[in-house]
């Protein structure tokens, strides 16, 4: 036994050598056991209670992995010390197996025998070098079976309660096994009162064990049986219903002809115990056998509860090794004492054969990690060589993967078996349908040499940046089918101190790109519709793809580049971000690939990178959104101007009270910065500070949503030509917009104010960065945030948004559904009427072909009349002609039926009076109404109603108001309500 064992030992510390750690998902609970090491050793007891008391899965092993922890942190990270260190268990366990059968009564020979034949079975090996809990709660299952197959006290039965237990607290799934332990041990009494002194002291033990843990991590604040019954929801991955098949295929792929063996055992087993008389530990062997594969069935299969894996099958294996034990030593019990020795020497050799032809395919098992190692090793080496495109295939855990896509065509120049083509790897949550089409295709891991596309660098190194590439465009088609997964696109750097950029399938028509810097920070794009079926042009620059900024070479534009993020799919900005990188070889910058072990992006790029070139840091600076590249875009006559903007960006990371530029501009008297303030999470505002005022002048407060893209239209003073220039000569119903400092957040204007005056000449002037050193120390440098675009915008749109009734209005009650109801404001008459009988727009509403007009005409006999066109209607509603004097202002109140929403509108449930009001116009001068008429009006939307404006044409309207509108308020109230003077009626 002792040579079995040391044999199994070695075994298990060649398999934790060969690597595999980590390979499965739930490897990861040994991280709490490190946690709480660490958060000890730092002093931070209430994190180590979370780790070790507030996890409800499998709580216990968390303490069982404490001594590995202890090791790695005084010693550093080793795989193969902790793989051993849970070997242990797993050999611990064959020990218990042969110490259990001679508590039985078994022989010493009857006891190697079960041993040997465990040791050699697959199912009992293959999780040693995970860091898994199964062979923990293995060992205290045998423990309790220990103390339970010779209980002569209750002490025994006891302590047979507490050791089950702890297995079920180490493992969760092991609660059938541990509770079947303990009802054997009951249902063996001779007695009835036997009998129920053990289920007494037993269930005593059980419900101590488990209570005590339950209860120290409650007083700790720990509810474990809500988070259990929340855990135990989740375990549904598998197939329902497939237990007793899944049984019976788990054991000959993990153990062969075992199986068959063990099959036969339990069948000749079973008939002594039914017909003869049999020894009592049959009983127990053969009832933990049947008890374990009837719960399990029954609960997958017949009352659909848990599914059944192939960690839970191989609780089975300890009782059929000891029912064929018990078999074979039988058989040996019946031949010569002289020929004894040399049948169990050839039972014993015909184990070792068995136990090789298991135990094998563990030693030669190749994992994803290692494969990658090598195949990155091996492709840069041909990388050098030929510049072609290398793709590592099915390199990772292949969960979820489908395996129906075709594999890039190519030639493989590195191949190993995947682990999941082990078959009993399969059993661990797949389904059938996802075994079926592991088998039916290759999973192999492949190191795959593409027919197309090439990863040598071209194009000049214009600005002498070698070894480093510089920024660089690449020619990419994304792969169909990926949805949901990361891939890397650009990654530079090492373990621990690198920086990825990558792509995120968002659905069958969008990605998002991402940049994920080490420790340092990262950023995701908005959603961005691509074709999949096509090759887009990507551009990227980071810190990391130039010299260290210490070495720019003279060259300001990477010295610009050199902190600045900068990603352009298609000629678009998605990404740009000014930050620091860490330190980077340029052998360590690879493309397409993830060796540096990046949780935000899977190990390759299934892609096609057909193209990768160099691009000068220059080309790419005139790329980021710069004022002199926009005011390329206007026409001759601008003369450098840039005009009103529209900025897109996105917001940064929530630093309440920072302030962050916009825009700014340094001047001779000085300068001005249009900052963004973060109030809190979900507030923002924009002020203008002016280095001639002692102040901020900040707009209202902004409700933002950090999810979201967000627009800004900004216009100031120095951004237009000068007033005397020809250019307000040819367009002078732009000048009065030169004169505002005007600001509108997602099409909501929030800051709106009159010039301060002429301002000196622009010395410099930038977007999203500060160039006021007076001002450097009030905030931020650069924009915290993404600046991803930015586009000049059409004065002509600008001023219809000036004129907007649903941007200039604030919002009325909710019930309104956006519209204003009746409006007032105060109207000034233009300083010279215009001749020709012509009419001037007021209030416009509604769309080309359906719109309708308060306008104001001007008869050629003098005086004036305000009118209501209805757009269809043959001629328009006019009131008497008024006295009204040039230049002079007047309160302007107006109800009209496109002022109110639509008939369905609940806003007539609560105010049915207001329904009239839908058909009829109604205009009041000073209080004294001056028009009212039944008439209807077009629906329309409130966004479309705008002030002194015609956008919609018509023949009986001018395009613009010539004197002007200011304080529009909503009243709220048809204008029957109210009273001669104008007020609302009590």
């Amino acid at each position: 036994m002792a040579l079995v064992l040391a044999a199994s030992f070695l075994l298990r510390l060649l398999l934790a050598w060969n690597g595999g750690q980590g390979y499965w998902p739930d490897e990861s609970r040994y991280q709490g056991s490190k946690d709480a090491v660490f958060s000890a050793m730092a002093g931070n007891w209430e994190q180590v209670g979370f780790f070790l008391l507030g996890q409800a899965d499998h709580p216990l092993f968390r303490w069982v992995g404490l001594p590995a922890a202890l090791g790695e942190y005084f010693f550093g990270p080793s795989p193969f010390l902790v793989s051993a260190y849970f070997s242990l268990f797993s050999v611990a366990a064959l020990y218990l197996v042969g110490r259990v059968a001679r508590r039985a009564g078994a022989s010493e020979r009857e006891a190697v025998l079960a041993v040997l034949m465990m040791a050699g079975a697959g199912s009992m090996a293959y999780f040693s070098r995970h860091y898994f809990p199964y062979d923990c709660a293995l060992c205290c299952v045998l423990l309790a079976l220990d103390r339970a197959v010779q209980a002569k006290s209750g002490w025994d039965s006891f302590m047979a309660g507490i050791v089950a237990a702890g297995g079920f607290l180490v493992y969760n799934g092991y609660w059938l096994l541990a509770g079947g332990v303990l009802v054997l041990h009951v249902v063996d009494a001779r007695t009835m009162a036997l009998a129920a002194r053990r289920l007494m002291w037993s269930s005593l033990g059980l419900i101590t064990g488990v209570g005590t843990f339950v209860g120290v991590a409650f007083g700790f604040g720990y509810n474990l049986v809500d988070r259990a019954r929340a855990n135990a929801g989740t375990i549904t991955q598998g197939d329902f219903g497939d237990g007793a098949r899944l049984m019976g295929e788990y054991l000959w792929w993990a153990d062969g002809i075992w199986a068959l063996v063990w099959a036969a055992a339990l069948l000749v087993a079973g008939w002594q115990l039914a017909v003869r008389r049999a020894p009592r530990r049959l009983f127990w062997w053969v009832g933990g056998a049947v008890w374990l594969s009837l719960g399990l069935v029954v609960l997958s299969d017949v009352i659909p509860v848990f599914v059944v894996y192939g960690r839970l099958v191989r609780g089975l294996v300890p009782f059929l090794c000891l029912v064929a034990a018990w078999l074979v030593e039988g058989w040996l019990a019946r031949i010569t004492e002289a020929r004894a020795p040399q049948a169990f020497g050839a039972v014993s050799l015909a184990a070792v054969v068995l136990a090789c032809i298991n135990l094998f395919p563990l030693v030669r098992q190749t994992f994803p990690v290692d494969f990658l190692r090598h195949a990155d090793l091996e492709a840069r080496r041909l990388q050098a060589i030929d510049g072609r495109v290398y793709r590592a295939v099915n390199a990772g855990h292949l969960w979820g993967e489908d395996l129906a896509l075709p594999v890039p065509a190519g030639e493989t120049v590195l191949w190993a078996r995947h682990p999941l083509q082990y078959l009993p790897y399969q059993y661990e949550g797949f389904s059938r349908d996802q075994r079926s089409a592991l088998r039916q295709g290759d999973p192999s891991m492949r190191l795959v040499r593409l027919q197309e596309g090439s990863l040598r660098i071209s194009g000049p190194d214009q600005e002498g940046l070698a070894p480093y590439p510089g920024p660089l465009r690449l020619k990419v088609r994304f792969p169909a089918g990926a949805t949901g997964r990361a891939e890397p696109l650009v990654t530079a750097g090492v373990q621990g101190a690198g920086s990825l950029i990558y792509v995120v399938y968002e659905d069958n028509a969008h990605i998002r790109l991402g940049f994920d810097n080490w420790g340092l920070g990262g950023v995701v794009s908005e959603p961005i519709g691509i074709d999949y079926g096509r090759e887009h042009e990507l551009m990227v620059s980071t810190g990391s793809l130039l010299p260290p900024p210490a070495d720019t070479r003279g060259s300001r534009a990477v010295a610009d580049l050199s902190q600045r993020l900068l990603v352009i799919l298609d000629g678009v900005v998605v990404l740009a971000r000014r930050m620091d990188f860490h330190p980077t070889a340029a052998a360590d910058i690879v493309i397409g690939r993830n060796p540096i072990g990046a949780t935000s992006a899977r190990t390759e790029f299934t892609g096609v990178i057909a193209m990768l070139e160099r691009i000068s840091p220059s080309d790419m600076v005139r790329r980021l959104p710069s004022l002199p590249g926009l005011a390329s875009q206007r026409e001759p006559i601008w003369a450098g101007a840039v005009g009103p903007l529209k900025l897109t960006l996105h917001l940064g990371p929530i630093r309440p009270g920072l302030r962050s530029p916009l825009y700014s501009s340094r001047t001779a008297d000085g300068g001005q910065t249009l900052w963004l303030e973060q109030m809190d999470e979900t507030r923002i505002r924009v002020g203008l500070e002016h280095m001639a005022e002692d102040r901020v002048r900040w707009s209202e407060p902004v409700d933002v949503r950090r999810d979201r893209v967000a627009e800004v239209v900004l216009s100031l003073g120095e951004l237009w030509p000068p007033p005397a220039s020809p250019f307000f000569a040819e367009h002078q119903n732009w000048l009065p917009l030169a004169s505002l400092t005007w600001v509108m957040w997602d099409r909501r204007i929030i800051l709106r104010h009159q010039e301060i005056g002429p301002v000196g000449s622009t010395i410099d002037a930038a977007l999203f960065r500060q160039v006021v050193p007076a001002l450097e120390q009030k905030g931020a440098s650069e924009f915290v945030g993404v600046g991803i675009q930015a586009e000049t915008v059409d004065p002509d749109w600008l001023g219809g948004q000036e004129r907007r009734l649903s941007v200039v209005l604030p919002p009325a009650a909710a019930e309104w559904d956006g519209f204003s109801g009746p409006i007032e404001f105060i109207l000034r008459m233009p300083d010279a009427f215009p001749t020709g009988g012509m009419a001037e727009p007021v209030v416009v509403s509604g769309v080309s072909g359906a719109g309708d007009f308060v306008n104001i005409h001007y008869p050629a006999g003098g005086g004036v009349r305000i009118g209501y066109d209805h757009w269809g209607r043959r001629e328009p509603v006019l009131s008497d002609v008024l006295d009204l004097s040039p230049g002079r202002e007047y309160r302007f109140t107006l109800s009209a039926g496109f002022l109110f929403p639509p008939e369905t509108s609940p806003l007539y449930q609560r105010y049915p009076e207001f329904r009239a009001a839908m058909s009829q116009v109604k205009v009041q001068i000073d209080g004294r109404t001056i028009l009212a008429a039944e008439v209807e009006a077009h629906r329309t939307r409130p966004e479309d109603t705008l002030l002194g404006l015609n956008l919609i044409g018509g023949s009986t309207t001018s395009r613009q108001f010539s004197g002007s509108i200011r304080g529009v308020r909503g009243v709220a109230e048809p204008l029957e309500s109210r009273g001669a003077d104008g007020l609302i009626a009590p």
